[in-house]
């Protein structure tokens, strides 16, 4: 078996034979307890469907699903498709990653090499996979050179700068942060309506649906759910008209909504239900333009 061949194996028939079941389903995406670590009490690790691609949110690692198989087993890509051409595997994993707080000491060692346009045309697939437009995203984001400390691989990823000055980047296979996370703000100014977002793909998917090119209302995006203190201190640092929470539709959205709306003195809208039966802003944006499509 070859790595195109192995590619074309779904990652959801790879674990179910491995005994792993989704805890839930969300549009085009498998959530399932990680199969890379020994705890995962909350369902972080994701399959998507149509691109046969996985991320586990507990050690900020992604890919297809020969990656998969390396981190599972510590295989070579030689030994990974070897496992797979015999059943897809059918071995439990024999090792696991250390706890999550160890693995999230290895951010330390990422290296910001470069900082520039968007050039690779890998990026440019990313964005046109998650039907943002080119243009808006442009606008936004920057295209990062990145190393690992002591290894000699040059890794580049979409990035977007936050409020302490570091880069929240995301590439096909990955996404942290190089540097000190926190929120991203733009455009926050006294009177203006303010629109919260997840994650910068949400926030660009949103004003791709609704064709915004010159936004000039305020945005802060969270970056991660974690974040919340840090979004709550950019909701207070300005006297904002009303705010938009543009939150997953997920135990952990309706929670982090609940928990900042109740600590703001002005109006808020949930405005999740714009997107009610989708996971998030971009997967409403990718799933309902491929269905009008075909109509």
């Amino acid at each position: 078996m070859n790595s195109a061949q192995a590619k074309k194996i779904p990652i959801e028939v790879f674990l179910g034979k491995l005994n792993y079941q989704p805890a839930k389903e969300r549009g085009t995406d498998l959530w399932y307890k990680s199969p890379l670590r020994e705890v995962d009490n909350t369902p972080s690790f994701k399959v998507n469907r149509i691109l046969n691609t996985w991320y586990d949110f507990g050690i900020e690692k992604g890919g297809d699903i020969i990656n998969l198989v390396c981190e599972m087993y510590r295989d070579d890509v030689k030994q990974a498709l070897k496992r797979l051409s015999s059943d897809y595997g059918t071995f439990a994993p024999i090792t696991y990653h250390q706890p999550v707080k160890k693995q999230l000491k290895t951010k330390e060692t990422l290296i910001l090499d470069k900082v520039c346009n968007i050039s690779e045309k890998a990026l440019f697939c990313l964005l046109k996979d998650r039907l943002i437009n080119l243009d808006i995203a442009k606008q936004y984001l920057k295209q990062i050179y990145f190393s690992i400390k002591d290894k000699k691989t040059l890794n580049y990823a979409l990035a977007m700068k936050n409020d302490k000055g570091f880069y929240e980047f995301k590439n096909k296979y990955m996404k942290g942060c190089i540097g000190l996370k926190t929120t991203t703000s733009i455009n926050l100014e006294d009177g203006k309506d303010v629109a919260i977002f997840e994650g910068m793909m949400d926030f660009l998917a949103f004003l791709t649906h609704r064709n915004i090119t010159n936004y000039q209302s305020s945005a802060i995006i969270l970056n991660s759910i974690n974040l919340k203190d840090d979004c709550l201190n950019a909701l207070n640092s300005n006297k904002f008209k009303k705010a938009y929470f543009f939150l997953d539709n997920d135990k952990e959205g309706e929670k982090t909504f609940k928990y900042l709306s109740e600590k703001i003195d002005f109006e808020y809208v949930d405005k999740s239900n714009t997107y009610k039966g989708f996971n998030d802003y971009n997967e409403f944006l990718i799933e309902t333009t491929n269905k009008n499509s075909k109509q």
